[in-house]
């Protein structure tokens, strides 16, 4: 819920968790409040604040399970409202430094790009693309 709130730092948003248990197997009902309104993420907001939770929880999930702490995310944020791109990079940037994590994020949004600490770009060469680093 911390990181939600940090993204979308201008709407006064929270998120609630719900943890239990059913038949051996964990589950998570989230409930996204804003301005005294509960509702699902994406009935409230569209598909912005639904896509960062999603992302966030991948992370929670690879952790918890032991995994390779490694995460790609192909247009995943596509639904990102751009104003937010700063925020979502230093709450991704923050949590993979502290949790040893590393993300790839695919992305046509140029915001996100900007954003992004570390940056390549594809390119054509010659008939064939060729990775750049941008910084």
């Amino acid at each position: 819920g911390d990181g939600v709130s940090v993204v979308f730092d201008d709407q006064g948003v929270r998120v609630l968790a719900d943890a239990a248990r059913s038949r051996g197997h964990a589950a998570l009902n989230l409930l996204t409040e804003h301005e005294g309104v509960r509702g699902r993420a994406a009935d409230l907001f569209g598909g912005s604040i639904a896509t960062v939770q999603a992302v966030l929880l991948r992370m929670l999930v690879v952790m918890r399970r032991g995994l390779r702490p490694f995460l790609v995310l192909d247009e995943t944020l596509a639904p990102l409202d751009e104003r937010y791109a700063g925020n979502l990079a230093e709450v991704f940037s923050g949590l993979c430094e502290r949790l040893s994590f590393d993300m790839l994020v695919v992305t046509h949004s140029q915001a996100l790009f900007d954003a992004a600490p570390v940056a390549y770009r594809v390119v054509p060469a010659g008939g064939a693309f060729r990775i750049v680093r941008e910084r």
